[in-house]
């Protein structure tokens, strides 16, 4: 009998902890105000911007921006109201949709990217199978350790939005750039960066481990919420991908081709991509005085 107990208690644990894995990144709740009013607010649990909209129906008068970005991890946010008009019998209802990612950001497509290794060493690239644009780097002759190929600030995987409801088997890094699109890291060993950590283009991210013949993959992919794909009705996908350019000491700056080396570079430019004025100023000064 106490077996069957601890077994149970165990499962309950296990569902627990999935539960604890797995929640919406954004949550959403109304409460009527003084006036009768019903205000609709949204909170952003994770740590980079979202597309929300909302179908309302009932007898009301909408208000509000209910569709358009709740920005992260800041305070409750009002995205609509329902005013009551004299017509109304006060029942009302809505349904939410959540993408992760802005519309309200010019991407740039032709912002280049460092190789994911230190400066000086050598790697090399490899097409991914069935992901047209997916990069596959072989860290062989360049240690283990995973480096940011732009900076940004790291998402919350374990949240989800509407557009992805279920988990993934690989583990992934994905860091939220300053135009908007997300560079994802995936099939690595351990991580060294966390949830809602600033990283640095340069910065090591993550381990791997060798596999067969010695390769050390690492997977990076470039992508960003499309505004062409959330108005479009007919496609539950709404993001779109992009190839990178890349860096390298020996060719420049330019797209990737397969059983070619890279010599990986850190340049000023790439670290000042995407700095502000007064950020490239302190960033010039600091290395004046070194």
């Amino acid at each position: 009998m106490k077996n069957v107990i601890l077994l149970i208690l165990l499962a309950l644990s296990s569902s627990v902890l999935l539960a604890q894995q797995h929640t919406r990144a954004i949550s959403f709740k109304s409460e009527r105000d003084k006036n009768g009013n019903i205000v609709i607010t949204a909170k952003n649990e994770d740590f980079c911007d979202y597309y929300i909209s909302l179908n309302i129906e009932g007898d009301y008068e909408v208000r509000g921006n209910f569709r358009g970005q709740v920005i992260s991890r800041k305070s409750d946010k009002i995205v609509a109201t329902l005013v009551k008009n004299g017509l109304s019998s006060g029942g009302y209802n809505y349904s939410s949709r959540t993408y992760r990612g802005s519309l309200n950001k010019k991407i740039n497509p032709g912002h280049v990217y460092a190789l994911p290794v230190k400066p000086g060493d050598s790697i090399q690239y490899i097409p991914a199978r069935n992901r047209a644009f997916t990069s596959v780097f072989n860290l062989k002759f360049a240690g283990d350790t995973v480096y940011a190929c732009r900076g940004g600030v790291v998402c919350d995987d374990r949240l989800t939005d509407t557009a992805n409801r279920t988990l993934s088997k690989d583990d992934k890094i994905i860091i939220y750039h300053e135009d908007g699109t997300f560079g994802q890291y995936s099939k690595f060993q351990k991580v060294l960066v966390y949830p809602g950590e600033s990283v640095s283009v340069g910065q090591p991210i993550a381990i791997v481990k060798p596999g067969d013949n010695e390769r050390k993959l690492i997977h990076f992919s470039v992508f960003f919420l499309d505004k062409n794909m959330v108005n479009n009705d007919e496609t539950g996908i709404k993001h779109s991908n992009l190839v990178p350019v890349f860096h390298s000491l020996n060719s420049g700056d330019g797209k990737l081709e397969e059983k070619t080396t890279y010599v990986s570079e850190l340049t000023d430019e790439l670290i000042m991509q995407d700095m502000s004025k007064k950020e490239r100023a302190k960033y010039l000064k600091k290395k004046e005085q070194k």
